[in-house]
């Protein structure tokens, strides 16, 4: 898991430092509202929306898979 969280702080410099070289600035609107959408999915995935903690642990590994596989 450490190594996985190595990578994406990687991706995220990367992305970090493609964004200065092209004269790009953060949105704070884009930031809240992210910040939101993080909020909701822990909601989501806690299991709240459903009522069955359980499904929100198979949707978070389904979207994890995703993700993994997107980068792939």
């Amino acid at each position: 898991m450490a190594s996985l969280a190595v990578e994406i702080a990687n991706d995220r410099q990367s992305l970090v430092d493609l964004m200065d070289r092209m004269g790009t600035v953060t949105n704070p609107v884009t930031k809240g509202t992210a910040w939101l959408a993080e909020k909701a999915s822990h909601v989501k995935f806690g299991g709240m929306a459903s009522g069955n903690p359980g499904i929100g642990t198979f949707v978070a590994l389904e979207t994890l898979a995703l993700g993994v596989q997107g980068k792939i």
